[in-house]
């Protein structure tokens, strides 16, 4: 879906002292650019439709990071004492994001014994079990009875980010694209997507390639807003969300991309794994 060009009205208001401080301290420069920027996103969060559901892909057997993970989910690893995904569920609940659900495969029966119904963390955790375990399509497509009719954050549960939830969910309200995939910027790309933009839309989403192609030192992150119509398009025989649903919306427009600076380790191989045990800073 091509956006159309936003046209914003000017307007006059006055505030009280104590409020307008409270407004000034939300600015820093980069993800609200300035005082008008902070009133709009303080509006944007009470206003617009809100993303309030949150699906956590946790399944997989983590066939790279064996021998570990014949006895751990991959999400389940730690990373200084606590559960990689454990950092994901404590940020969301920490941006006013309770209501998560986490769709476990292989060993998923240790993420709940871990998380419970996430009363501990705050949340309101639920479980999906994805019997197929036949690629990210199909892990998504088994919680599709529990995403609702408003879009809904989506993130893997072996990632490691630190992202600016309601920023991220603001971009999406703002750009109302049908998809928005959080970007970040890497040395070496060649384990993950490479991703082009045009503005704010990303032109292409190439998977697989070789070291040295392409000027590119953007990647997906492994972190979307999802409009749920987009789980229309997955088939019973679709494998890959990124291959065969992202990467053809690309070519239309239909995907934004929110570039985030924040820490970012995707724990799918050994010297991934090593390098968050390394340079991992939350704690």
């Amino acid at each position: 879906m091509k956006n159309e060009k936003e046209y914003k009205d000017r307007l006059t208001i006055t505030l009280s002292p104590s409020i307008l401080k409270k407004v000034d301290s939300m600015v820093d420069g980069k993800s609200v650019r300035n005082r008008s920027h902070a009133i709009e996103t303080i509006l944007s969060q009470h206003i617009l439709s809100r993303v309030t559901k949150v699906i956590i892909l946790a399944g997989g057997k983590g066939a790279n990071m064996r021998p570990l993970t014949y006895e751990i989910p991959k999400a389940m690893l730690p990373v200084h004492d606590r559960p990689l995904v454990e950092y994901s569920i404590t940020s969301l609940v920490a941006a006013g994001l309770r209501d998560i659900t986490i769709v476990v495969g292989h060993l998923g029966n240790k993420v709940e014994q871990a998380f419970g119904d996430g009363s501990r963390f705050g949340a309101r955790i639920t479980y999906v079990q994805d019997l197929e375990e036949s690629g990210t399509a199909q892990a998504l497509a088994a919680a599709r009875n529990v995403v609702g009719d408003n879009p809904f954050l989506l993130l893997y549960g072996d990632v490691l980010a630190s992202v600016d939830w309601l920023s991220l969910i603001d971009f999406h309200d703002q750009q109302q694209s049908l998809l928005t995939m959080a970007v970040t910027t890497v040395t070496d790309t060649t384990p993950w997507g490479v991703v082009k933009m045009q503005g704010a839309h990303i032109t292409d989403l190439e998977q697989h390639h070789d070291a040295g192609t392409g000027n590119s030192h953007l990647i997906n992150s492994g972190v979307y807003v999802v409009d749920p119509s987009v789980l229309s398009r997955i088939t019973p025989t679709t494998k890959s969300f990124e291959d065969e649903i992202v990467a053809p919306m690309t070519n239309r427009q239909e995907v934004a991309g929110y570039h985030f600076s924040g820490q970012w380790f995707d724990v799918g191989s050994s010297t991934e794994y090593a390098r968050a045990l390394k340079e991992w800073s939350i704690r």
